[in-house]
């Protein structure tokens, strides 16, 4: 009696290449345990860095940050109570170039600077458009030291995270719903706000945050990094007019119109008014 053949090799899969990963996995990564850390607090509302008080806290915070740009890493955190329990989440900002003190203080007057001009734009906002919502901005103003190493701490916004526009005059307009089409044109007209309203010295761009609540602000001027290291100067002004395109709300509250193409290179003299924005 013959025995059976035995059966063939089955083959073995074809590799292929791993897919492509989501840009946020809803997994965490385990935080570190809680660590003795110094908390400094600035006064809010002034350009100049005034610390009120520095006091022991504990600290727990993600190994991993869930961010990361060209000068800082953004990770989750929690100030931990005398009871031992997490407080609200909180957003640690590690700066990535040397001297991070001084990153603080550029965020800390950047944060000043934009806060500022939008009491006066808040202000046209309710006269002209009260159904629309007014914008906040997060002041940079509590700086953790922890294990030699600094981080700027900030409440966390909850919600859905958008970028309006950036140092480089980009506009990031989206195919978005009403609401957010809502956001974007506060955005917008915001930065066009902040030109006139400082005579034409300076504006905000890298708007970004939840609805009309921002962080991380930069005060783009007509010198270059006067403002700190997010300071483009005339070529972010210039490339944000160029681009920008007047808004319901640019149009609501009679925002000048400025063409970027014209737009007076910084000289020492003062540029002279832009004619009344038509129709758009």
């Amino acid at each position: 009696i013959m025995s059976p053949s035995p059966p063939p090799p089955v083959p073995a899969p074809a590799t292929a290449p791993c897919p492509a990963l989501p840009a946020h996995t809803p997994s965490r990564p385990s935080p570190r345990q809680a660590q003795a850390a110094k908390l400094h607090v600035y006064k809010e509302n002034t350009q100049q860095l005034e610390c009120v008080r520095s006091e022991a806290v504990v600290v727990q915070m993600e190994d991993t940050p869930f961010a990361s740009g060209g000068v800082c890493q953004a990770f989750r955190a929690w100030l931990i109570g005398a009871d031992g329990k997490k407080g609200p989440m909180q957003v640690a900002k590690k700066y990535t170039f040397k001297d991070a003190k001084q990153g603080f203080a550029e965020d800390h007057l950047n944060s000043y600077e934009a806060a500022a001009l939008a009491e006066p734009f808040n202000n046209l906002l309710r006269a002209h458009l009260p159904q629309y919502p007014t914008v906040k901005f997060l002041q940079c103003v509590r700086l953790l030291e922890l294990k030699s190493e600094w981080y700027s701490l900030e409440e966390h916004l909850e919600g859905k995270w958008t970028k309006f526009n950036n140092i480089f005059g980009d506009v990031e307009r989206q195919p978005w719903g009403e609401e957010e089409t809502r956001f974007f044109d506060v955005s917008a007209a915001f930065s066009h706000f902040g030109f006139l309203h400082s005579d034409h010295q300076h504006t905000v761009l890298d708007i970004q945050g939840v609805g009309t609540s921002y962080t991380d602000p930069a005060i783009v001027s007509r010198q270059q990094l006067k403002y700190g290291y997010t300071d483009t100067g005339y070529n972010g002004l210039q490339s944000f007019f160029q681009k920008h395109v007047c808004s319901p709300v640019c149009k609501a509250l009679r925002l000048r119109r400025v063409d970027g193409n014209v737009l007076p290179h910084p000289t020492g003299i003062k540029p002279k008014a832009p004619p009344t924005c038509p129709p758009c």
